[in-house]
């Protein structure tokens, strides 16, 4: 099931433009035929997405019928990639310092950075993203890690 928000009120959109022509230009455009789908009107959308914790979380976005919920299971997928976008770039920050320290012969400066970025590889492995909630989730950070 594919959840359309449609933005109502986009700036972009012609004046003459009505909500039924902009799902189905929406449902035609974008998906396969036969893609089942739920349109949310912008009240229910705002109401439900406050309640998701915005965005972040849409692709974990389940309807039940009658509110937009956060399957945490994918939610906890979607969390991990952000922190490991964010610690692939910390380790790419890391190769030119070693690779000053290999040149020097700096051994202890190698040691350094090596339990670093084996810190940084372990993350995704020893993080607990265990909560019951998306804004639970969404608080959850790897300590040392600058946030997004």
């Amino acid at each position: 099931m594919i959840i359309i928000a449609p933005a109502y009120n986009d700036l972009a959109r012609p004046k003459d433009d009505t909500d039924d022509a902009l799902v189905e230009r929406l449902v035609a455009g974008a998906f396969p035929s036969g893609t089942m789908y739920r349109i949310i009107s912008e009240e229910t959308c705002l109401a439900d997405i406050d309640a998701c914790e915005g965005r972040i979380f849409r692709g974990a976005w389940e309807d039940n019928g009658i509110a937009i919920q956060v399957n945490m299971t994918k939610a906890r997928a979607i969390h991990i990639d952000r922190i490991r976008k964010v610690r692939n770039a910390e380790l790419a920050k890391l190769d030119i310092p070693w690779m000053k320290a290999v040149e020097d012969g700096d051994t202890d400066m190698q040691a350094t950075i090596k339990a670093k970025k084996q810190e940084l590889r372990d993350i995704p492995q020893t993080f607990d993203l265990t909560t019951d909630t998306p804004k639970e989730l969404k608080e959850k950070w790897p300590e040392g890690l600058p946030k997004e």
